[in-house]
């Protein structure tokens, strides 16, 4: 199950980029980001009651995949949407060396 679960994590954050980047051609890249980062939260908390039923967990998993998938097509957009494309390569990077700093100190939730 956890070999299934891992493969089924990494198609669905691959398919979350190119799939999270046409929805916000159409509803903007914010209102994308708020209505993912909502979806995404409802699987960490539920798979905190639902740590015993093996088929959850790998839903809850694929679908926290699913919305994580988005940082990477969303917020360099957004940062040069924001900032102008001067520096766009600069902030990117500091945006990258920020989710790296974090995901470094803060230990991700267990699932």
């Amino acid at each position: 199950m956890l070999s299934a679960a891992l493969v089924v994590d990494n198609i669905l954050n691959g398919l979350a980029r190119p799939y999270f980047r046409l929805d916000s051609d159409f509803i903007g890249r914010e209102n994308t980001m708020a209505i993912v980062f909502t979806l995404g939260g409802w699987p960490i908390g539920a798979s905190a009651n639902w740590d015993t039923r093996p088929t959850c967990s790998f839903l809850m998993a694929g679908l926290v995949f699913f919305t994580l998938g988005e940082i990477f097509s969303l917020f360099p957009s957004t940062c040069t949407d924001t900032y102008g494309t001067k520096y766009a390569t600069t902030n990117a990077g500091l945006l990258y060396t920020a989710k790296g700093t974090s995901a470094w100190v803060v230990p991700p939730p267990a699932f």
